[in-house]
């Protein structure tokens, strides 16, 4: 299975998927202490959307995002 990886500074977007590709996201603060794993066919979508309503959001200081061909 190809997969391609990135760590991303927490003000980069990410970009969308290409269509039938899937992300699985983690999501770290200063420590470097994990706060949140995800998996979206959007990342950057699901991100603005956990910006908006949950607590921890503010702690995010680094993003990675890793895409998979397909959803499993």
């Amino acid at each position: 299975m190809d997969t391609i990886s990135a760590s991303i500074d927490a003000t980069e977007e990410v970009e969308v998927s290409e269509a039938g590709r899937t992300a699985l996201y983690r999501l770290y603060d200063t420590d470097d202490l994990l706060l949140y794993v995800g998996i979206s066919d959007d990342p950057l979508g699901r991100m603005r959307g956990h910006a908006t309503d949950k607590s921890w959001w503010p702690e995010v200081a680094r993003k990675t995002v890793v895409w998979y061909p397909y959803r499993a």
